[in-house]
């Protein structure tokens, strides 16, 4: 009887050692590395991952907080209070030789206030900026998704020398690098003579 009991022990035990398994495989996250990287799928991710992206994601919805929190001073401003007293011992006072009680046990006030906003500077500039501040969000938040800048390096021939990402997501570095090496420039003259120059390229970036 005591072999039974210990074997029931070892399978309860071995049921939940692959209960546990399980439930930690399942909670385990995806690998959020690209299993086939094809073009689209790697500017996909490049979108996805870029920290400038997802910041510039944040300050998009911060921008349009503040912009309903400005607007929000033309809606009607209500506001309500209720005031609840109660007193435990009445004062007493003497009126021909009797003790009197003065006021009440329980006092309570309700107070209602409206107020609509007629002129008010801040909300007027929030009403005729909003627009152009939401386009200016959304438009910081395009530019960090598809932007690199590569420095390159042009020689007296006005070919790229040298040419490396100095910003942008690492995924779309590479293709920005080897668009820039094969770019081609007239030679820059100083005195009529060739020289070499150094300067930036702007890649952008479209998801099709």
């Amino acid at each position: 009887m005591l072999f039974s009991l210990q074997k029931i022990r070892i399978s309860i035990w071995s049921a939940l050692l692959v209960s546990t398994t399980l439930l930690i495989q399942a909670q385990t996250p995806s690998d959020s590395v690209l299993q086939v990287a094809t073009l689209d799928k790697v500017v996909e991710y490049a979108l996805a991952h870029q920290p400038a992206v997802q910041q510039a994601q944040v300050d998009e919805e911060i921008a349009e907080k503040v912009i309903k929190g400005k607007l929000a001073d033309w809606y009607p401003q209500i506001n309500f209070e209720y005031n609840y007293q109660r007193v435990i011992d009445k004062q007493t006072a003497v009126f021909g030789g009797q003790n009197v009680r003065l006021g009440v046990f329980n006092i309570s006030a309700l107070q209602l206030n409206a107020t609509q906003n007629i002129f008010n500077r801040d909300a007027l500039l929030a009403s005729s900026s909003a627009s152009k501040v939401r386009i200016l969000a959304s438009q910081n938040t395009n530019r960090a998704k598809i932007d690199v800048v590569v420095d390159i390096t042009v020689d007296e021939q006005g070919n790229v020398a040298d040419a490396k990402a100095s910003w942008g997501h690492p995924l779309l570095q590479s293709a920005a690098v080897q668009a820039a090496r094969q770019a081609k420039f007239r030679p820059t003259l100083l005195q009529g003579v060739p020289v070499t120059v150094k300067g930036q390229l702007l890649y952008n970036f479209v998801v099709q």
